[in-house]
């Protein structure tokens, strides 16, 4: 958690502006959803093409949009902090055009092929569930990228926390808010899964608490691995967060 209070509202800000562009784009996602055929595997590989193309090109510009909310926020944030210095944000570059096509082409798809395939129910259903996490997630990247970056790239920055949902998080991403605080230059990869909200706080001061979410995962994981290691605590973590914890 920020040392100042505002620098605590700014985290929360930042976090329900990235949900609220996640939403838009999950709305926008549903109006070209109607384009694709999911009569048989033939109708649906026929229709995938500009659906594709109309799809990449939102995630990209949705992207943008999530590192230009984070980059706003790095700025204010510091300044609440009252760190010293001047720091300029790194606006995360654009995602591979591969990486793009790769996830929604699995998630949409060949998912799609599969569950055709495989005679399952409610085809169009199970496809467009895949389909907007991983859009989601690609999106989301872009404010999480900005933000390691930045902090990269800041000589005041110690490191940074993972900002997770709270118990609607799931036990992965709440287990890696539990680490708290971790050293910039070896935390580059954000570990998201798909569907994933989870976004960060930079640390500046070593007094700096974390937030409220990541702060109470801590503690859980402390108290319900104790005696555990590895593989076994891993498990009792999510134990413990499948329970209500």
């Amino acid at each position: 958690m920020a040392t100042t209070e505002l620098g605590t509202q700014l985290t929360d800000l930042q976090y329900d502006q990235q949900l609220a562009l996640r939403a838009a784009t999950l709305r926008e996602v549903m109006a070209i959803w109607p384009a694709l055929d999911f009569a048989d595997i033939d109708a649906i590989s026929s229709t995938w093409a500009p659906f594709e193309a109309a799809l990449a090109a939102l995630i990209d510009l949705r992207y943008a949009n999530s590192a230009q909310i984070a980059a706003a926020y790095f700025q204010m944030f510091r300044a609440a902090e009252a760190i010293p210095g001047h720091a300029i944000p790194v606006i995360a570059g654009a995602l591979p055009d591969e990486q793009v096509l790769t996830s929604i082409r699995v998630t949409g798809l060949y998912e799609a092929r599969k569950q055709l395939g495989a005679n399952a129910p409610d085809v169009e259903g199970r496809t467009l569930a895949s389909l907007l996490g991983s859009t989601s997630n690609l999106v989301s990247h872009g404010g999480r990228n900005t933000l390691i970056e930045s902090a990269n790239a800041d000589r005041q920055a110690i490191g940074y926390a993972r900002v997770a949902s709270g118990r609607r998080a799931c036990a992965f991403c709440r287990m890696l808010a539990s680490r708290g605080f971790v050293f910039k230059e070896s935390t580059v990869s954000f570990r998201a899964h798909d569907h994933c909200a989870c976004t960060v706080e930079i640390q500046y001061r070593t007094e700096q608490t974390l937030p409220h979410g990541s702060a109470a995962d801590q503690a859980l994981w402390n108290d319900v691995t104790a005696g555990y290691h590895g593989r076994d605590a891993i498990n009792a973590f999510r134990r413990a967060v499948d329970n209500g914890a």
